[in-house]
């Protein structure tokens, strides 16, 4: 039950970030049709990838399938961080981490907050603005 619960929520908050990325894209940014909506496909793909974990394990649970994400032997340490299996090392670092990294990726793009923490860092360095010549009071 926990893990459908898991897959609904998840499965809402990434089709949300990918909505808000294509109005905002749509809105905001101009150029060709990869340059205004790259953010947006490159947080699709973060969906497909962050959604493979939570539906392996409803659909692992519902089918009764043998778990194949971590083998369990005796003298194994094993845990669903760093799995132990192919299965596992597909599902978990690769498709959830890589999913995770392109959605962090894909919103920062959208946003453009690597721009405004750019501009911001410049302000900074400048020091305090100086004051227009001849603006006495």
């Amino acid at each position: 039950m926990f893990h459908a619960i898991q897959l609904a929520v998840t499965f809402g908050v990434m089709s949300n970030i990918a909505q808000f990325s294509w109005w905002t894209c749509k809105r905001t940014r101009k150029g060709s049709h990869c340059a205004k909506f790259g953010p947006v496909y490159l947080l699709l793909l973060a969906t497909v990838l962050v959604m493979v974990q939570p539906t392996y394990f409803v659909v692992q649970g519902a089918y009764h399938w043998q778990n194949a994400f971590i083998h369990k032997s005796a003298d194994a340490k094993y845990n669903f961080l760093f799995p132990n299996t192919a299965i596992g090392w597909i599902v978990q670092i690769f498709c959830t981490y890589l999913g995770y990294l392109l959605m962090f990726t894909g919103v920062i793009q959208t946003t453009q907050l690597h721009k405004k923490i750019g501009k911001k860092w410049r302000e900074q360095r400048r020091g305090p603005a100086q004051p227009l010549r001849g603006a006495g009071p």
